[in-house]
């Protein structure tokens, strides 16, 4: 199977880090040969997440000369799978579920309703621990689960009850989120450590557990992180904590993300170039052209632009884009990590309290090794302090085993894969968790977001639903792609 250049493997008995690891999304991305290209194109997508892979099928099925161009050497954006002890290991987004309807339509079209896995920790009866993190010698300590359920029920009612109805007058229709503008602006401000200090009535080592759990939400400490933000998830789940988790972490494609990345692609009848980067794009006279860092010029009736926000700043346009498109950066500079231990553990999500180098930590998955997968969450902070688990692998998963695992188990890490998505040039962060004081913000990059008559620009990361989501990116390349074609059609007239 094809390599690319994104991920790394650490081996912790040999000490060998690999960087670049195969993928279907990297065997997937073949560019067209250049004396094949248009000289113009109807559309230009520029980005192979789902996003842009939905927008650039979505059009070329209808005849319209399309082309994809991709700055990666692979498809899938802020997701793809790599192949290890015969197990779908996930980089970056994972879980599916049919309360995302978007991304569930694209898993019906393609007969995927049946393939599906499920991560251990949610699937079944599973172990609950806890590290508060209280002193230098402080170990996790295993809890009952019912006890445990019981008391995060009563903490995230608690939590989200800022206005007597549970959260539920903010968000009315979560489809929607912006349908009651003046309750958002209200509560913009408010983050989620400012709300746990409003909370009374808890114990502290009960407070330490919603903060740890509220911040294995979005990567983003809590004096950063948004309130509206986790409520949010919270409203697209029913008002159900149970329901919630389900969502965002029980499900997943048996074949992987990259699977369904490249059964889009598929699809796909236009053009592609991958492995080059844009540097400019020129909107005047009715077409767009588009410049690459390698000198090439592309020109286009149509484009349509599926680059994360955080970097938008990085492409010139000309005329520039609106300023809340350039100024404005999402907070999630958190990581994942997929480690490998060498026996067999209970199904478990283990919670530690900040500052930690890893806030939540989940049984995936036994492996043919007869050991377990477990997925990790780092906690962010800031651009300054990213995740860079490649500068001291042995000394970070000595802290996560101290800290995270319970030491009853006697189970050592033998392999811990992870990209770097901070110091990706291409996604400059994870998943858009938007930040205190930045929610009411998404309004402006939304109604925004039409940029000109020839220029959309589409990202999950300002998506109505689910909010930096594979759904919302999907429903992004779908908006898009009709907005385009109408575009064009009406040119015809």
């Amino acid at each position: 199977m094809s390599k690319t250049r994104d991920g790394n493997h650490y081996v912790v008995d040999t000490k060998t880090l690999s960087t670049g690891l195969s993928s279907l999304g990297a065997l997937a991305a073949k560019s067209t040969s250049s004396d094949s290209l248009f000289q113009q194109y109807d559309v230009v997508v520029i980005g192979a997440g789902y996003c842009g892979l939905v927008a650039a099928r979505d059009l070329s099925i209808t005849g319209k000369k399309v082309l994809l161009i991709e700055g990666r050497d692979r498809i899938g954006g802020r997701t793809f799978t790599y192949d290890f002890l015969q197990h779908k290991v996930e980089l970056g987004g994972t879980w599916i579920h049919w309360g995302q309807p978007n991304l569930w339509s694209e898993i019906s079209r393609y007969g995927l309703e049946q393939s599906l896995a499920e991560s251990k920790v949610f699937s079944e009866p599973c172990e609950v621990s806890i590290n508060f993190n209280d002193s230098d010698n402080s170990r996790p300590v295993l809890r009952d689960v019912q006890t445990m359920k019981s008391t995060m029920q009563r903490l995230i009612a608690a939590y989200f009850d800022v206005d007597g109805q549970g959260g539920r007058t903010i968000f009315p229709l979560p489809y929607a989120k912006m349908s009651n503008i003046s309750a958002v602006r209200k509560y913009d401000n408010l983050s989620v450590g400012a709300r746990l200090q409003q909370l009374v009535g808890f114990t502290q080592q009960e407070m330490t557990l919603l903060t740890a759990n509220l911040t294995a939400f979005g990567s983003v400490p809590p004096a950063e992180q948004s309130f509206l933000t986790t409520l949010h998830y919270y409203a697209l789940a029913g008002y159900d904590y149970d329901r919630l988790m389900s969502m965002i972490g029980r499900y997943k494609l048996a074949a992987g993300q990259s699977d369904l990345a490249a059964r889009i692609l598929g699809e796909y009848t236009g053009h592609a170039i991958f492995g080059k980067r844009v540097e400019a794009v020129n909107n005047h006279g009715g077409v767009v052209q588009v410049a690459l860092a390698s000198g090439d010029n592309i020109t286009a009736r149509q484009l349509i632009c599926t680059v994360p926000v955080n970097c938008l700043s990085d492409i010139k346009f000309t005329p520039p884009l609106p300023p809340q498109f350039t100024k404005v950066k999402h907070p999630n500079f958190g990581g994942k990590i997929i480690l490998h231990l060498d026996k067999r553990i209970p199904s478990w999500w283990g919670l530690v309290a900040s500052p930690t180098p890893v806030d939540s930590l989940l049984t995936d998955k036994y492996s043919k090794r007869n050991g377990t997968f477990v997925v990790g969450f780092p906690p962010g902070c800031n651009p300054a302090s990213n995740f860079r688990v490649v500068q001291d692998p042995e000394t970070f998963l000595d802290h996560v085993q101290r800290l995270g695992v319970p030491p009853s188990w006697e189970a050592r890490p033998t392999d811990l894969i992870w990209h770097d998505w901070n110091t990706d040039e291409f996604s400059k962060g994870q998943w858009a968790s938007w930040g205190t004081g930045q929610f009411g913000s998404l309004k402006s990059l939304m109604e925004g977001a039409n940029v000109s008559k020839e220029i959309t620009l589409a990202s999950a990361d300002w998506a109505d639903g689910w909010t930096g989501f594979i759904d919302g990116a999907i429903a992004q390349g779908r908006k898009s792609a009709l907005r385009a074609l109408s575009r064009l059609d009406s040119y015809k007239l």
